[in-house]
Formats: C-alpha cells, structure tokens, sequence
C-alpha cells in the first residue's frame, strides 16, 4: 500500500490552509497523530482500474411512472464518475427524503445520512498531484436507489474476483463428497420462506426483523443439512471438517409482498429439488418453504448479478414507508454470506464469511479519475470542513478552484 503523505506538498498546504474551518469527523479513523491543516485519513486500499461490475454509471433508471427521472448508462468513462456528475433524479432525492421522515424518530443517524447522500460535500485529495477535489457524501443506505446499485456492482465485483480464483483452484480439488465423484459446477438455489400474515402486518417493522432473523439462522442449518455443506470426517481423526470442494454465495432479499428469502449462488454437485426443499423446511420449521434450483450455465457472473443486485425491489414512488421498514429490518444485518472453500479466498475483501457495501463503494472514489492529472481511484480523505455553498462558488462538485472556498 503507498504510504505516501500528502503533508508534503506546499502548494497543497497553502491552498488546504483557507479550505480548514473545523475539524470533521472522518469516515474513517486518521492513522497517526495530526501535524498539518490537511492530513490523510486514510490510503484507500489499492483498487483495480473499473470494470463492468464496479463503474458506478451504470444503469440507473426511475420507476415507471416516473417520465424521464433517472438516466440509463453503462459507460466506463471514468470522467463520469460520482465526482463530476453527482445529480440524482428528482425522483430518487425525494425518495431518499421521504424514508427519512419515516426514520427520524427510530434512526436519526441514517435519516440524516439519507438527507445528505448527493448533496454534502466531502474533500479529498489526488494521491498524485495532491489537487483538492469535491465529491458529494453518500448514505450507503440499503434501499436508496443510488448507493444499492453501486454496492451491489462493487460486491458482485468483489465476488466475481473470489470466484475467478476459486474455479480454477477447485477444477483440480480432489472429489470431497459422498459416494463415487461427480460433476461440480454453479446453480442457483431460491429459498423462500412461507408468509402466514396478511401483507400489511408483513411490513410492521418487528415482524420484518423477526422473521429476517429466524430465516438468516436457517440458511446456515439449511446448508449443513444438504450433502455439499455436511460435514465429513478427516481420515482417522476424531472430529469432522467442511468439504473442500464446495461453495456458496448467499444474499438476503425482501421481495415486495414482503417475504424474505435467499439467493443461493451453490458450487457443488447435482442435487434433487425435493431433498433439498425438504432440508429448508427442516431448517426453517415450517412447511411450504418453496425451493427452486437453476442452472446459470457458464454465464456465472450473470448470476452473481441476479443473486446480488438489491436488499428489496420495494421501492418506488409510493412505498417509502416499507423501505424504511427495510432498512430497519437489516439494520446490523449481514446481507451476503460466503460458505465453504470461498470463505478461504478473500481478495480485496474485508471478511472470509461476509461480503457487504462499503461507505467507499456507495461515493465511487475508486473508479473517479483526478480531473487535473488523471490518477485512478488514489484518494486521500481531508481533515476539513466544506458547506453546501463550497460546492455552489466552485460550479458544482469536483476539482475545487483555488479561491473558491468558503471561511
């Protein structure tokens, strides 16, 4: 990791002295004691350039009824990132608002977050030519329409990394399973849970939690109780082990009538629906789980995609109360789980058996280029305060003009 300080640069430093007005919190902790008006917050972790699964332009769309609200792209011109064209649709801004009035009362700080996503400035600088640019803050909320699309892409990013490694080390793993060896390739596994409660006591907060964690605790049962989680004796020692030749990427999804259920992404052997159905209602407790079992073929990264893409499909124009159930429904909720030899391919990943959005993946600082020197995604945070009229005197986000702060 380049460890390079920005303190060093005296034109920096002069021009970071009139940006200084207060301390702010950082969204991560500063390593080291604080020397100058403009310190590090902390390296970014080195990042590839963008690819298809992380840019952050792609694919944004309104709702249907909403004529012309949203933008539809999915261009890897890094000079449109987050930095230089941050506006959302109006659609989205209201959205994100009206989830917030819902919030304010059960959690303030997300409701704050979700009504500065877009538009409160953050500073940071060019790990290169250590130019000052503004990007706006984002909330990294579960069901604001522009932080869930980028943190989807960059997890199924993250995870299309783990699995290139995994294929090519498990196409030479020996078979680890029951009985004679047999073929191992990517399906994917829908576990539903039943909803024994009119809609409308489905979307009552305590309810949603309740039964997003009595599903979350199945899954783990769940796939321990199917062949390609079971647990297997290692030779003559007492204990048993996981399979080593086996995986799964699980994602968490509240569909909008309001029933929980899993997207399985399973790497393992061909196994009958009906054993495995029979196992989720085992592990679930009650019948009428439904499980469906697809194969994704060869196009696995397509279903990294569908598995991963959203915490909900209910939002919209209309349903801001229920997003809001949502989010508290999934608050400290880890969303997507890894099983099996994955766990032990972490790549750019924080955690061997999670795999969540980042505060980094919602603002895009990783596919946004210096619009001085053209630097990919080597951002330092700064120890400074900016205001809404910042960005206003410098003609919107992005390379800040010298002269144009605000004291």
């Amino acid at each position: 990791m380049d460890k390079r300080n920005i303190e060093g640069s005296p034109d920096l430093q002069a021009l970071s002295a009139s940006l200084l007005v207060q301390p702010l919190h950082p969204p991560v902790s500063p390593p080291g004691p604080l020397r100058a008006s403009v310190t590090p917050l902390e390296l970014l972790r080195d990042r590839p350039k963008a690819d298809a699964c992380l840019s952050p332009s792609a694919g944004l769309r309104g709702p249907p009824t909403a004529a012309g609200a949203g933008s539809a792209g999915t261009s890897l011109d890094t000079t449109q990132t987050s930095c230089t064209h941050p506006s959302d649709p109006a659609w989205v801004k209201d959205f994100r608002y009206r989830v917030a009035d819902v919030l304010t009362q059960e959690w303030p700080k997300r409701a704050q977050r979700m009504r500065d996503c877009g538009e409160k400035p953050l500073a940071l600088a060019c790990g290169g030519c250590y130019s000052v640019h503004l990007f706006p803050e984002r909330c990294n909320a579960r069901t604001c329409p522009t932080c869930a699309r980028r943190g989807a892409a960059a997890v199924a990013g993250r995870i299309s990394e783990r699995i290139a490694v995994h294929d090519v080390i498990l196409a030479a793993e020996p078979w680890d399973g029951p009985g004679r060896r047999q073929k191992r390739s990517w399906r994917m596994v829908t576990l539903t849970s039943p909803t024994d409660i009119r809609e409308a006591d489905r979307w009552q907060a305590e309810a949603m939690r309740a039964r997003v964690k009595a599903v979350g605790e199945a899954l783990s049962h769940w796939w321990r109780l199917t062949d390609w989680g079971r647990q297997v004796r290692d030779g003559g020692k007492r204990g048993k082990r996981s399979r080593k030749d086996t995986s799964a990427v699980a994602a968490l999804e509240i569909a909008p009538g309001g029933m929980v259920h899993f997207h399985v992404l399973v790497y393992g052997e061909y196994q009958r629906q009906g054993e495995l159905q029979d196992a989720w209602q085992k592990a679930l407790g009650v019948p009428l789980a439904i499980v469906d079992v697809r194969s994704v073929g060869r196009d696995v990264t397509g279903g990294i995609r569908e598995a991963l893409k959203y915490a909900t499909k209910a939002v919209g124009e209309d349903r801001a109360e229920r997003a809001a159930v949502v989010e508290l429904a999934l608050r400290n909720t880890k969303r997507v789980r890894i099983y099996g030899a994955l766990k032990a391919i972490q790549c750019r990943s924080e955690e061997a058996g999670y795999e969540e959005a980042t505060d980094e993946d919602a603002h895009g600082h990783h596919v946004a280029a210096c619009q001085a020197c053209g630097l990919l995604g080597d951002w330092r945070y700064m120890r400074a305060h900016v205001d809404r009229k910042t960005v206003s005197r410098n003609g919107g986000f992005g390379l800040l003009a010298t002269g144009k702060t605000s004291v």
